[in-house]
Parts: C-alpha cells; structure tokens; sequence
C-alpha cells in the first residue's frame, strides 16, 4: 500500500532534504523544470506545470511539533522551495 510508506521517515526525511536544498537537489529539481519549460514553450495545449505534487512539509516523525502547527510547512519549506524553483 502506497499509503502506508508515503508517511515513512525515510520518505519524509528525503522531502525535507528536498525542500531545504540540501546538496542542491532543489537547484537541481529547478533545472530539470527550467528545460521542460524550455522545450514545451511554445505549444498551445500545455496551461501550466505541477512543479510537486502532494508535498508534505518535513519528516513528522522527527519534527512533530512544528509539523502540525497551521502555515508551518507552507511559510518554513514549501514556498522557499517554491522561490528556487520559479
């Protein structure tokens, strides 16, 4: 079940590793979405891009506290993640 890894630690440790550009992986990710924008630019059927689908904001398991607290996720990695890849 999908499901059931999706709230693993290691999962959710590779997202936060994601969303803090640790390594440069959002640097990275950027610019795999960079070339893809690239070459589909001029088509007229494609309205826009799901940059992540589903992001979940750290690893739960390590940061409980802060990840439940309302705008935590969002306002600590989502849109800083979001910043480096726009």
């Amino acid at each position: 079940m999908f499901s059931k890894f999706y709230l693993t630690s290691d999962v959710g440790r590779n997202f936060e590793s994601i969303l803090k550009n640790e390594n440069g992986v959002a640097d990275s990710f950027a610019l795999f979405w960079r070339r893809v924008a690239e070459r589909f630019k001029n088509e007229d059927n494609i309205l826009g891009y799901e940059i992540i689908n589903e992001p979940i904001s750290a690893n739960y398991q390590r940061s409980k506290i802060d990840f439940l607290w309302p705008g935590w996720g969002n306002n600590h990695l989502i849109m800083n993640f979001y910043k480096i890849v726009n």
